[in-house]
């Protein structure tokens, strides 16, 4: 090859490589302004979400330090509308470069939701929450204005304290979280102790959670003449029977009347007296008393077809009638377990609940069964629940929640012997989620508000889309 030639050849090859070159350049470089275009947008959608996060705080902040007319959250009442329309609490509000607006909507049983919209040049973020306006004293397994003491049972549901609390024996277990407002550890006695007590969520101390809860006398006024007993000195014994109620008033031993009635779906039975109580339920009303409470049999809640909501297993296998002989302790240890019944399927806008309040005590009398099951939202507005004590019993099981103002007892040992007075075989308490959403009619709710869960909403599920 000549030398002009080998030029040639060395010329095309130089040219082929600043042509391969130039289209690396050109690659990279619309790669790079695509790679910063959407580090752009990222960057822009952050601020967005951070924005509309500080529209759900504002709104917050307003709800928070709002007054009460009665039951109702003033602000939450003035700043709502049901949707689709909803209410424009706030409008662009400034946060940094982004632009605010945050639609507050109205929903069912002192629910809303408001939906926190920012805009930032071409991002459009949405971040709901949900909020209550009043607080319902059903929303905790355990609540207690004065110290609250376990022994040895099993909690599956939120506890609180606005004292001390107080553990006993050892083998406590707390499935939820457990906050006191008294000294920044429980207190361990009589056998008890870190070692042998299991908290599977967090236990701490926290400030006084203010609940002071509404009046139970004026409650009368809501119950249907036929559910309504308005005589102090009678003994009023209500029997659920499904979707039936069987009411019986006695005065000094004499029967006065004693008749079937529908179940006051959605309703209230208010008796001036002491009420006592027993049955199952497959609807939604509430018991409530200006006396004492009485529960003298298993309370259960089934579903239209009578299966119940929950089942006694041994190994796998249900226990007929949730029955055990006496001294059979209904422990894991044993093989037991209580459970969630999958045959248990109520109408979806009739799962059952039954509140039952009294303005002073309630007690689970000698009377009720050897292994007891109670379904029930129970609160006693100025005593406690208390299990009575004078005769030895079996098994607890408890699907609900408990609210009172001091401390009961579900069993007593005897310190010089193995014997015990109460249900102490075994107990368990389930906090009943469907008392979350939806608290028995007129259960007693207090003046403050609370938070529910909070999530980024995509473009469809935005209720009124914002521009």
């Amino acid at each position: 090859m000549t030398r002009t030639q080998e030029r040639g050849v060395a010329l095309v090859m130089v040219t082929v490589l600043l042509v391969i070159l130039a289209g690396i350049a050109l690659a990279l470089g619309t790669f790079s302004n695509a790679y910063a275009r959407r580090a752009e947008s990222q960057k822009y959608s952050m601020t967005a979400s951070y924005a509309a996060e500080a529209g759900l705080e504002a709104v917050w902040h307003q709800i928070r330090n709002s007054d009460y007319d009665g039951v109702n959250n003033v602000w939450l009442d003035s700043n709502s509308l049901p949707p689709p329309d909803g209410f424009p609490a706030i409008v662009d509000m400034p946060v940094k470069n982004a632009f605010v607006t945050v639609m507050v909507y109205k929903l069912d049983n002192q629910l809303y939701r408001a939906e926190s919209t920012a805009r930032l040049n071409d991002q459009h973020v949405t971040v709901a929450q949900e909020f209550r306006g009043n607080h319902s004293l059903a929303s905790y397994m355990f609540f207690n204005q004065k110290d609250l003491k376990f022994g040895t049972t099993t909690v599956r549901g939120k506890v609180h304290t606005n004292g001390r609390l107080q553990l006993y024996y050892g083998g406590a277990v707390f499935y939820g979280d457990v906050t006191h407002a008294k000294a920044n550890k429980p207190d361990y006695l009589k056998g008890a102790r870190v070692s042998n007590t299991t908290f599977y969520a967090k236990h701490e101390q926290v400030d006084p959670v203010d609940l002071s809860i509404g009046d139970i006398t004026g409650l009368g006024t809501f119950a249907e003449p036929s559910y309504l007993i308005d005589k102090r000195d009678v003994k009023t014994y209500v029997t659920a029977m499904r979707d039936m109620v069987r009411i019986k008033v006695v005065r000094d031993g004499i029967t006065i009347s004693d008749r079937p009635l529908p179940a006051p779906q959605e309703g209230l039975i208010f008796a001036q007296g002491n009420v006592y109580v027993s049955g199952e339920t497959s609807v939604r009303y509430t018991i409530a008393s200006l006396g004492n409470v009485y529960i003298t049999g298993n309370i259960r809640y089934v579903d239209q077809d009578g299966d119940p909501a929950y089942l006694l297993k041994r190994h796998g296998q249900d226990v007929p009638g949730n029955r055990t002989n006496p001294g059979v302790a209904w422990t894991p240890e044993n093989g037991f377990n209580y459970v969630s019944n999958p045959d248990f399927n109520p109408n979806d806008n009739d799962v059952p609940a039954l509140g039952i309040m009294a303005k002073n005590a309630i007690e689970i009398t000698k009377d009720a069964p050897y292994n007891l099951e109670l379904h029930a939202a129970l609160l006693s507005a100025t005593g406690k629940i208390t299990f009575n004590l004078q005769e030895e019993k079996g098994n607890l099981r408890v699907l609900g929640s408990m609210a009172s103002q001091e401390a009961g007892a579900r069993y007593q040992p005897d310190e010089s012997s193995d014997d015990y007075k109460g249900w102490g075989l075994s107990g368990e308490y389930i906090y009943d989620d469907n008392l979350g959403s939806s608290p028995p009619p007129f259960y007693l709710l207090t003046n403050r508000p609370e938070e529910g869960p909070r999530w980024r909403m995509t473009a469809e599920e935005v209720t009124h889309a914002v521009k």
